[in-house]
């Protein structure tokens, strides 16, 4: 057989995408969302990121962490009201 020449050139750009993908990362804790803030600065600073998009991941980032440290402080609040309710009925 024959090998025949074909009119397509394959051009590599670079080895990674121009935008990589977005990595999947658990931010069920404070420490989780502390760990992402801290790679979204990272990015940013190294230019990784544009800026603009870092501030946008920040912001989210700190909505979730609001979010994360009200439902500790409601289940906190909740522990001590049955606490409390168990020292009266007790006394």
């Amino acid at each position: 057989m024959a090998s025949q020449k074909s009119d397509l050139e394959i051009i590599e750009i670079g080895s990674q995408p121009a935008t990589p993908p977005p990595r999947w990362m658990s931010l069920k804790t404070l420490m989780d969302v502390r760990v992402e803030m801290a790679r979204v600065y990272r990015d940013a600073r190294s230019k990784k990121i544009p800026s603009g998009e870092a501030t946008r991941l920040a912001y989210i980032l700190t909505a979730i962490a609001k979010a994360i440290e009200s439902e500790e402080l409601a289940r906190r609040a909740e522990l001590i009201e049955v606490v409390t309710r168990e020292r009266r009925a007790v006394k």
